[in-house]
């Protein structure tokens, strides 16, 4: 099956049904006549198409679902499956047989996690339900429509008001269908998450071997809306560099690691967020001894940056006069600053400010920002559900003071002003 198949069968199916619908308000009483009509209105297909393969067949194959009330249920006192998404079906199928569909269509019991699956092995010819298009599934089976546009939500039982949103769902059990990769990591009560382990105030393991600081804090509210404690979140170091192949080899479910939103990595992996908006800076030795008071200032000078960072880039890119010096951790850069291996050190203005808050009689901060930085939260390219799902959380946190709460808490100790949340990008 190519993955553009039914998307020409939708197109053909529909302007067939439509042909046979117009056929129906004929004024001619005879039967006969009716009948020759009817014979005459069925499609004709090219030659070898999948449509013309399942008129041969006479019998068009229908994956749907079974137990789902409105779209797709079986009747315990008829056996019958009906709802929105069969009619849906029974629709395509009259524009490849015509009006008359008796006994042509045979439906398939196809719950969600086998959907994909389903169409790849040709157990049925496509499948109708409550089938959400995302990237992901595109990689894998082709889509026509969309017929309906729904929403996630919510349900409680009739006499309980303690659940009005997603974010009352922290700590409680929550169940869903399996497939989505919500569903997976709350059944498996564990979530790994990338973060890295060098970063004041953002990502770093302290004295007592814990991880501390604003993207730890953000990593939680996303893991307990999925109802995974704290306790069960594998924290994994993820540096500049391998932020992306962690993500592709599925080392980590997600990453939260001072991640700024640009477009090519956005090639490679799916972006929630911003949840913070940050901008590339400069750190200097105490005193400011080289008079730098921004970034063309650092032409002939060493500067050092991350390897694999969007400020080590834009140097590279924009300030070619600069020398570039790359470590794969900003401690290093720090060290170097600090042993006069480099005049300055360059990135975002906030994790500057954690490097300088562990020694302020060393470093201080230019204080120019001449870039935006958007932070964002790396997950699986095509994963959109859970995108969409990480883009909610974010909100609600957002709106319910949390968001707040976790910076106060972190960056917000250091950090001289207080930040308003960032417009979540719902590409």
């Amino acid at each position: 099956m190519t993955k553009n198949r039914w998307w020409w069968i939708a197109i053909i199916a529909i302007c067939a049904a439509a042909l046979v619908a117009a056929g129906c308000g004929d004024d001619d009483d005879s039967g006969d006549a009716g009948a020759d009509t009817a014979a005459a209105q069925v499609p004709e297909f090219p030659a070898g198409s999948t449509m013309a393969s399942i008129q041969d067949e006479g019998t068009l194959v229908v994956g749907t679902k079974f137990d789902q009330p409105l779209f797709g249920l079986k009747n315990p006192t008829n056996d019958q499956i009906e709802g929105f998404d069969v009619e849906i079906a029974n629709l395509i199928a009259e524009g490849i047989f015509g009006s008359d569909i008796d006994g042509k269509v045979e439906f398939v019991e196809t719950p969600s996690k086998i959907r994909e699956s389903a169409i790849a092995n040709g157990r049925v010819d496509m499948v109708v339900a409550t089938y959400t298009i995302n990237d992901e599934r595109k990689q894998q089976v082709g889509f026509a429509g969309p017929y309906y546009v729904a929403g996630q939500d919510i349900m409680v039982k009739a006499d309980d008001d303690s659940i009005t949103g997603v974010e009352d769902l922290n700590g409680k059990k929550v169940c869903s269908v399996q497939g989505s990769t919500m569903a997976k990591l709350k059944d498996a009560g564990k979530v790994r998450v990338g973060t890295k382990i060098d970063q004041p105030l953002f990502g770093l393991k302290n004295l007592d071997g814990k991880l501390e600081g604003f993207d730890v804090e953000i990593a939680k509210l996303i893991a307990g809306e999925m109802g995974v404690q704290e306790a069960n979140i594998e924290w994994i170091e993820a540096v500049s560099a391998n932020r992306e192949p962690y993500i592709q080899q599925d080392k980590v479910d997600f990453v939260v690691a001072t991640y700024t939103i640009n477009d090519k990595r956005k090639q490679v992996v799916d972006f929630a967020g911003p949840y913070y908006e940050a901008g590339q800076d400069i750190m200097v030795a105490k005193g400011n001894p080289e008079g730098i008071a921004g970034p063309d200032d650092l032409a002939g000078k060493k500067v050092c940056s991350v390897t694999g960072s969007t400020p080590a880039e834009n140097i590279r890119t924009n300030y070619s006069k600069a020398e570039l010096t790359e470590f794969d951790v900003y401690s290093k850069c720090a060290e170097a600053l600090k042993n006069g291996q480099v005049q300055a050190v360059t990135t975002d203005n906030v994790i500057l400010l954690g490097l300088i808050s562990q020694d302020q009689e060393a470093f201080e901060l230019v204080g120019k920002p001449f870039t935006k930085e958007p932070y964002g939260i790396g997950v699986k390219k095509g994963d959109t559900q859970f995108r969409t799902f990480i883009n909610d959380t974010l909100e609600k946190a957002f709106q319910d003071g949390r968001w707040l709460a976790a910076w106060d808490a972190t960056a917000g100790k250091v950090a001289p002003d207080k930040p308003t949340p960032p417009t979540i990008d719902r590409y």
